[in-house]
């Protein structure tokens, strides 16, 4: 691509992104599947059987992921709870008009596979609004007539106790006012019809813009259920500024998009194209801030996360070019006790606000102690935040170790007492004391997409791992069956001897290669279809190369315990020597003296000293760190992802 070509691409985005001819800043928000739905649910006044906003309807239908859900997922690409109640929403909007029936069988694919193993997850520690959403997305697919849900009809199980928790948390909080918590009105569109709401006390609360709470899913609702002129003033206004989908929150603060859009500009390394737009975006908002008469207090929960981020972001900007802003721009949580409280009982849903302002720190002048008593309070949120995924992996890691130290302590007392297993008694030991499962599930956890946390439990393994487990125990047993019997060890070959006295030692080997081969077969087709396992595709590949890693020490002999049977590859693996000829000395070239040319072939010649080292440059590069995402769902702003960099 030539200069030309380049300047052209960037003159196309400064147009999208920084003209003042167009409004772009709403299609770089990210649409909310769940809110999408809820306005392709609208039926038109004048056309009833027809939607409102049938756009948006048309992005619920070409917008499902591959795996039959809608919603966000996670950085590594892997659906979060969240989508359970947006897939039952899109499935909802799709019913309620007749269209989508592909669309809306994979959607309930996705919600029987998902549903239980995903609230396991969770531990019973389901987010309020989640707790609240999913129950009322349930309720509702079963009032529209949706297929049957499986999981309603065990009444012990995780569902259930979601049922349960919403429950208490409608009593708890149907008369109470809490700075902590957004309103039950809030999440209008998934209360249930126990819940008595006066449709007055909806009016009462609707925004000066026609929205309840800001929120486009809620605000559909009230439209739905009073058909009050000022929501439609403001479903419509959303609508317009948004192509199909729409956002979680609107309207959202224009000034952060902005900001947001700059700071992703400097981290793309793209800010020598963007000069003038940039400076044009932090010289307006700098004269903002100057100007701000007073400090309004936020009033919420979710407009403290808002201006917290908002404002650390903005300063970290804007001192980066120049600009003289105070610290308490953004340090003011700090003087109010009941904001720093809410911070520290909310830490994971700040975590985002706590991350941009302790970056915002790192441009600390000398004697600003209020930016130092920032850089500490968000350091400790933040290390909590961390330690607190550590401990879950610490623990589940020990959980395997644990399991894996007791096999051997069975497999020992086996030798010690002379008892004999049967075969199913071994093999059920014996895959889990080969300890495969401790190398490949940690090393999982360092992939992307990562294995899950919540797989590393070993009663949770997939088919996949413990295929892997079985199949690494019958190679070893092939090739160790004398060396284990010598030494008095239960072995699957000597087992079938011992089993069948009438056959030999062939038949054995014989029969444990039968198994050996058909759980190959069916581990293959683990690795290399859909389907079958819930892992990463990078995790399944990673369990194949370990097979074969154990396919390597046992393939012809037991190679794991021989101190030479591999000192050759592991040679190779390492070094190996170019095979060079004898080399000849160039001759010098001889002097060209008269007018006589000759055209001279020159024969040249790698040389490789003997004692000539070998080094390899070591590059290191500073990793994206993630930190947990907010376990409150509420149709709020969501941040951008963020690493610790200065651009």
């Amino acid at each position: 691509m030539d200069l030309s070509s380049i300047q052209s691409l960037v003159n196309e985005m400064k147009e999208k992104m920084f003209s003042s001819n167009c409004d772009p800043y709403y299609s770089f928000i990210s649409a909310s599947a769940y809110d999408t739905a809820w306005l392709a649910m609208i039926p038109d006044p004048h056309q009833p059987s027809q939607p409102m906003f049938k756009n948006c309807l048309d992005w619920v239908l070409y917008n499902q992921k591959d795996e039959g859900s809608w919603g966000d997922c996670d950085a590594h690409g892997i659906p979060t709870i969240e989508c359970l109640p947006a897939t039952l929403a899109c499935i909802i909007a799709l019913k309620k008009w007749n269209v989508g029936t592909v669309c809306i069988e994979k959607g309930l694919a996705f919600i029987h596979a998902n549903t239980e193993k995903f609230l396991r997850e969770m531990n019973n520690n389901s987010p309020r609004r989640f707790a609240i959403v999913f129950p009322g997305m349930v309720d509702l697919a079963h009032t529209v007539g949706v297929v049957e849900l499986v999981f309603l009809h065990r009444p012990n199980g995780v569902v259930s106790e979601l049922f349960n928790t919403r429950q208490q948390i409608l009593e708890k909080e149907k008369d109470a006012e809490t700075y902590q918590s957004l309103p039950l009105l809030s999440y209008l569109e998934a209360l249930p019809a126990s819940y008595e709401i006066d449709e007055d006390d909806i009016i009462k609360c609707l925004s000066s813009d026609g929205s309840l709470f800001q929120s486009p899913s809620a605000t559909a609702s009230a439209f739905m259920a009073t058909g009050n002129k000022h929501c439609l003033a403001y479903l419509l206004s959303l609508v317009q500024r948004c192509d199909g989908g729409v956002p979680a929150t609107y309207p959202m603060d224009e000034e952060l998009i902005k900001l947001c859009m700059v700071n992703q500009v400097f981290r793309l390394g793209l800010a020598d194209h963007f000069t003038e737009e940039t400076e044009k975006v932090l010289a307006q908002v700098y004269r903002n801030y100057m100007n701000q008469e007073s400090w309004v207090k936020p009033s919420n929960l979710v407009a403290a996360q808002q201006a917290l981020f908002k404002d650390s972001l903005a300063f970290r900007l804007l001192r980066m070019h120049g600009y003289a802003l105070p610290s308490d721009s953004f340090c003011w949580f700090l003087q109010h006790g009941d904001i720093r409280d809410q911070i520290e009982n909310n830490n994971e849903y700040f975590s985002s606000a706590m991350l941009n302002v302790y970056r915002a720190t790192d441009l600390m002048f000398s004697g600003e102690y209020e930016l130092q008593e920032a850089r500490s309070f968000s350091k400790k949120l933040l290390d909590k935040t961390v330690s607190a995924g550590t401990r879950d992996q610490t623990h589940f890691i020990s959980s395997l170790w644990y399991e894996t130290f007791a096999s051997w302590f069975t497999e020992s007392m086996w030798g010690k007492i002379g008892s004999i297993p049967s075969m199913d008694e071994y093999l059920e030991t014996g895959m889990t004391s080969i300890a495969t499962h401790t190398i490949v599930l940690p090393a999982s956890c360092f992939l992307n997409p990562s294995l899950p946390i919540s797989k590393l439990r070993p009663q949770q393994c997939e088919s996949i791992t413990k295929l892997l487990m079985l199949i690494a125990r019958l190679l070893n047993d092939v090739q160790s069956y004398q060396k284990e019997k010598d030494e008095g060890k239960a072995n699957s070959v000597s087992l079938y001897l011992q089993e069948n006295p009438e056959a030999g030692i062939e038949d054995s080997i014989a029969f444990v290669r039968e198994i050996l081969d058909e759980k190959k077969k069916e581990f293959l087709q683990h690795v290399l279809m859909d389907g079958f396992c819930d892992l990463p595709k990078p995790c399944k590949h990673l369990h194949l190369s370990c097979l074969k890693v154990f396919q390597m020490f046992f393939n012809s002999t037991n190679r794991y315990d021989s101190n030479t049977e591999m000192l050759q590859d592991i040679n190779k693996a390492f070094y190996l020597p170019l095979e060079v000829g004898n080399s000849k000395p160039l001759n010098p070239l001889p002097l060209q003296t008269g007018t006589k040319k000759k055209h001279l072939t020159i024969n040249s010649y790698f040389n490789r000293p003997s004692d000539c080292k070998h080094y390899m440059n070591r590059s290191f590069a500073t990793r994206p760190i993630s930190w947990p995402a907010s376990t409150d769902y509420g149709p709020k702003f969501i941040p951008p992802k963020f690493r610790f960099c200065f651009t």
